[in-house]
């Protein structure tokens, strides 16, 4: 492993291809980036990660010890915390960041950037002759209407989204994204939940759009429990869910992130109450692992071809719903589970996900290391 501040950059063959993001491990976004990130490496590809995190970090050192001996993966870490500090200091570290970045990219190799700090690199990667291609998270709801961005992603050789919503959006304004769907794996479960248990839960950041607020309300006089779980990305929001929760008669529990063996064990139903959502990875992880599911009837949960009786709008009665659900028996639930896990096997697989990536990374100029060729 090596450190942009003080390491010079390394004599690559072109074709290499660079992999850039914020950081490691954070939510559903980079979960999809490990996938990338193995399929390019079984794949034979040379290729170096570029993440703009703390080498000493708990998550680049873990990353580091995952990859093993004879692994042909470089990470490069920038030395610096996107989420420390004050909003000035990390504002006027960053073009510097960009800088050493800029300079330990080879010309005429292949970029792949997955974070919208990186949206000011893609003209200067241009005049190093490289081919770059990024993902739909670089244009957020926050600045899809700058005219600038929009001129910028059209210097870029492709831009990937991961759903039909997005793709039909970018095309009403002039672009021509490529679609590459979200890809999901059965997740063993570590013991089935007793059936005495009636506890239901949420896995989302902490944060108002994903409506956790919304679910506490809606179940407040339910007899059950209702297990949160994930990252606090939004101090003040968690601080008002934990009061929300007291003044609650359903015994709400907020929990930090846990994997989701563990979370399937102890509760018997996910909810999904966010009101805006990209493709929910924690719903389409459900509909893999034939999990029960109540989603919000938002365009793109729909899109993902999950069953209408996993749905529920915002005007109708959650609290029926779940206990509806949760009293369901098996021939009534199971082929609701069934035609979910069909359609997210179909639609999301981890073969087909290999397949595209690496016959799009061919088509923009990279090619497998001969000693890794299959």
């Amino acid at each position: 492993m090596t450190n942009g501040d003080v390491t010079p950059t390394a004599q690559r063959r072109a074709g290499t291809i660079h992999l850039v993001s914020s950081y490691l491990f954070y939510g559903g976004a980079e979960k999809q980036f490990r996938y990338l990130a193995s399929t390019i490496e079984n794949a034979g590809f040379a290729f170096i990660l570029h993440v703009m995190w703390r080498s000493d970090s708990p998550e680049a050192q873990a990353y580091t010890r995952s990859l093993g001996k004879g692994t042909s993966v470089e990470l490069r870490t920038y030395g610096w915390d996107p989420f420390a500090g004050a909003i000035l200091s990390r504002l006027s570290a960053l073009p510097r960041r960009l800088f050493w970045l800029w300079r330990a990219i080879d010309r005429r190799s292949v970029v792949y950037l997955y974070s919208s700090l990186y949206l000011p690199l893609i003209p200067l990667l241009r005049l190093k002759r490289c081919r770059v291609a990024f993902s739909e998270r670089i244009l957020s709801s926050r600045v899809r209407k700058r005219r600038l961005l929009y001129q910028l992603t059209r210097l870029a050789d492709v831009f990937m989204v991961n759903s039909t919503e997005q793709v039909r959006f970018f095309r009403a304004h002039g672009l021509a994204p490529q679609m590459l769907p979200n890809v999901v794996e059965p997740t063993p479960r570590l013991r089935s939940p007793s059936g005495g248990t009636d506890a239901v839960a949420i896995i989302a950041r902490y944060d108002p759009p994903k409506n956790i607020d919304f679910a506490i309300e809606s179940l407040r006089d339910m007899s059950i429990t209702l297990n949160v779980y994930g990252e606090i990305q939004n101090a003040a929001y968690y601080r008002s869910l934990s009061e929300l929760a007291k003044k609650a008669q359903l015994d709400v529990r907020l929990h930090g992130p846990c994997p989701l063996g563990a979370i399937y064990a102890e509760n018997r139903l996910i909810l999904i109450p966010s009101r805006a959502e990209g493709t929910s990875n924690v719903l389409i992880e459900a509909m893999v692992n034939s999990f029960p599911v109540l989603a919000s009837d938002i365009c793109a949960n729909r899109q993902t071809g999950v069953h209408r009786e996993s749905l529920a709008g915002f005007d109708e009665d959650w609290a029926k719903r779940v206990e509806e659900m949760l009293s369901w028996p098996a021939q009534q639930i199971g082929p609701v589970l069934d035609h979910n896990r069909r359609t997210a096997v179909r639609r999301y697989s981890l073969p087909a996900f290999n397949s595209r990536i690496t016959r799009l990374f061919t088509e923009l100029g990279a090619a497998p290391h001969p000693s890794k060729r299959g």
